[in-house]
């Protein structure tokens, strides 16, 4: 698999039949909509792909993942 995945903040990497999926918001890789749909198409799309059989989810940073952030700006 060479497809050149375009995601704001995750980054994909294969190696042999694994993909190493890190998820790019340091330091606390906080969440939101927009992170969950892009990992969910992701995953299909390895899903798909023969050359594909595990998948390794990590992050930069301090943590995993603080939660999840789904404030949209507006203060309320």
């Amino acid at each position: 698999m060479r497809e050149n995945f375009d995601y704001d903040d995750i980054a994909v990497d294969m190696e042999g039949y694994v993909a190493l999926v890190e998820i790019r918001r340091p330091p606390y890789n906080y969440f939101d909509q927009a992170l969950i749909s892009q990992l969910a198409t992701l995953f299909e799309k390895l899903d798909e792909e023969p050359q594909c059989r595990v998948i390794i989810l990590a992050s930069q940073g301090q943590a995993f993942s603080a939660g999840a952030n789904f404030d949209d700006g507006s203060g309320y």
